[in-house]
């Protein structure tokens, strides 16, 4: 592990014993669903995987997990609305600010 990685690990241990990781992942989830963005990475889902795909006969139809993940994971970051990406980090630098002062 380097350096990043031992200091990314013990923030989330912090975050997480102190009850931050909950507090912050309520509000992400909140902030997400108010924004529209869950509903519409749930919906670009629903386009990439062909309603065919969802019965047992056309399992062949179905795209590859890692295609469905590396699809999903890049509509998810680039649809994520900048005033949510700047609330979650300044409440997160708090968090780190107060736990770690």
């Amino acid at each position: 592990m380097d350096d990043n990685e031992v200091l990314f690990q013990r923030i989330v241990h912090c975050l997480v014993r102190t009850g931050e990781w909950d507090r912050l992942k309520a509000k992400l989830n909140s902030l997400l669903d108010e924004s529209g963005w869950s509903r519409q990475i749930q919906q670009n889902g629903r386009e990439f995987v062909p309603p065919a795909a969802h019965t047992d006969s056309y399992q062949s139809d179905m795209p590859a997990t890692q295609d469905l993940c590396d699809r999903m994971s890049t509509d998810a970051h680039r649809l994520l609305p900048k005033d949510v990406r700047e609330e979650i980090n300044a409440l997160l630098r708090e968090a780190i600010q107060r736990n770690y002062s």
